[in-house]
Formats: C-alpha cells, sequence, structure tokens
C-alpha cells in the first residue's frame, strides 16, 4: 500500500488511463504451502523455547506439530486464511483502492481441494461491485493455486499472450487493459495509444502522498506524524471485503453481504464470520 508503483498506479487509473474499468484479475501462485489436508496430523513434542499455548493464542486447542509451526500454519482454518487470506490484502490492494471498491453485491468461488480441516489448493473467487457514481459495476476475479497441474491464472482473453507468471493484476477498461505489477512502474497499457498513455503519466499530478515505505509511514504515524494510508478505516473493510471469499469456499454457494451489519445471506455462513475465542483469551 506504501510503494511508490501501488500509489502511482491509483493516480493514474483514477485519471483514465484505460477509461472506466468493468473488470479486474488478480492472481498469485500461492499456496506454496500444504493445503488440502482431511485430518490433524499427530501430536509431536513441543520445540524447546517455543510456548505453544502462547504460540495458539485464541485459537483452538491443538497439539503441536511441525506442519503448523513456524510457516506452515497458513494453509489450516485453525490459524490461517488460505492463499487469500495471505495474499489478496497485498496485490488486490490496487484494483479495490484505485476503483474506490467497498462492498460486494455477491461473491461466488470454484476451487478443488478444500476441507474442514484446511483451505484448498486452488480458488477462483468471482467478487461482483455495484457501480459508484457515474463508474460502472466491476466484476474482479481473483485466481491462487494450480489447476488440473497448470498456474490457476485468467485466460487468454485476459493476458493477451503476456507472461502472467508469480503474482500481478490486470483491469480492463473501455480503453484498454493496464497490467500492474506492484514491484515497478514500467507497467503495461495495451489497447490504449502509446502517446495518450505517455500524455496521461505526464499530465497526472501527485496527489497521493508519498513515503519511504510501510514500516516508515507506520512508526510515523505512532510518533505522531501523518496518519498511515493503510489505517484500518481502510484496511479493516477491505480485509473484510478479501474473506468474503473464504466464506463462498467453504459454503459453496453464493454469498450476499450486509456489510454494516456483517451478516452473510446464507446461514451456513454465519459460522465462519467471527471465531470462538479460546478460554482464557478473549476480549
Amino acid at each position: 500500500h506504501a510503494g511508490e508503483p501501488i500509489r502511482r498506479a491509483v493516480e493514474v487509473v483514477r485519471a483514465g488511463i484505460i477509461g472506466k474499468v468493468t473488470e479486474a484479475h488478480v492472481w498469485t501462485n500461492r499456496p506454496i504451502w500444504p493445503q488440502g489436508m482431511k485430518k490433524r496430523p499427530a501430536k509431536q513434542d513441543v520445540p524447546g523455547g517455543l510456548d505453544w499455548d502462547l504460540w495458539l493464542g485464541p485459537a483452538p486447542e491443538r497439539d503441536y506439530n511441525a506442519v503448523y509451526a513456524p510457516f506452515k500454519w497458513r494453509g489450516w482454518w485453525d490459524f490461517g486464511t488460505g492463499a487469500l487470506g495471505d495474499m489478496a490484502c497485498h496485490i488486490m490492494d490496487m484494483s479495490y483502492w484505485s476503483l474506490d471498491l467497498k462492498y460486494p453485491d455477491s461473491v461466488e468461488a470454484e476451487q478443488g481441494g478444500n476441507t474442514m480441516e484446511a483451505g484448498p489448493n486452488w480458488s477462483t473467487i468471482t467478487y461482483k461491485f455495484p457501480a459508484r457514481g457515474d463508474n460502472p459495476p466491476v466484476k474482479l476475479v481473483w485466481y491462487d493455486g494450480r489447476r488440473d497441474g497448470k498456474a490457476n491464472l485468467p485466460g487468454d482473453e485476459i493476458s493477451e499472450g503476456e507472461n502472467l507468471k508469480g503474482y500481478g493484476s490486470v483491469l480492463v477498461g473501455e480503453k484498454g487493459k493496464f497490467y500492474f505489477n506492484r514491484g515497478r512502474t514500467n507497467w503495461l497499457v495495451k489497447g490504449r495509444d502509446a502517446d495518450d498513455v505517455a500524455q496521461i503519466n505526464e499530465e497526472t499530478s501527485k496527489t497521493v502522498p508519498r513515503t519511504k515505505d510501510e514500516d516508515y509511514e507506520w512508526l510515523e504515524g505512532i510518533k505522531g506524524g501523518p496518519t498511515p494510508l493503510s489505517h484500518f478505516a481502510h484496511s479493516g473493510p477491505f480485509t473484510e471485503t478479501v474473506l468474503l471469499g473464504n466464506l463462498a469456499v467453504r459454503t459453496g454457494k453464493k454469498i450476499m453481504w450486509d456489510g454494516p451489519n456483517m451478516k452473510p445471506s446464507v446461514a451456513e455462513a454465519e459460522q465462519y464470520v467471527r471465531r470462538e475465542y479460546r478460554k482464557g483469551w478473549s476480549l
């Protein structure tokens, strides 16, 4: 959220570099840890120096096993939110921010390998957002994992021959496609005259404040400086929106979301909205 690539992208997308945007496609090569497990692992001895009770915190009581800590907890529903929860808050952010998205009208998911214990081996999740003022509705599609032995990625009509490896996003607008990677600013615009793109880049002023990095911005905010742009009023609703995808994954049903009341349209999904804290860890 703090880097030059994302802040500049927000400015030029809002300046109309591809016109009104109707679709966003976002992908990751995660999970790079196990998912799809069907049962919990056997108990192992807790390594010296690890306070397992403290590590668990408010999570359910579980026996220690190296498949949880220190890294692989992400794939287990007891502790993590899978590839979607791990990565979407990083790479879906530009789309959500630049298009001024809020709560979606609906969320649906395709997936393979999801279980009661662990997240899926792959998922394709479709969020549909309503119009915002003069801006049209937006369909945002998330892709993760490997499907049928291949990376689960947007189709040829979106990639147009580009190598969509690793992670990234594509915005589809009335005047072209905007290929974004948060690690660089030399992004690709297709379907729009190069001179028009150059002119927009040149004429679009820097309206989003700049900072060294997210750590610096956070520390400056703590010390009384400017409020970080990823403050909770942005990051809270954004994270909520991202994780609606897991409600669709875990129930297998289309979810409509009542944001102000944090209530899903599917009663079965309510158990996943709020966790029950372990005894002694409630707030």
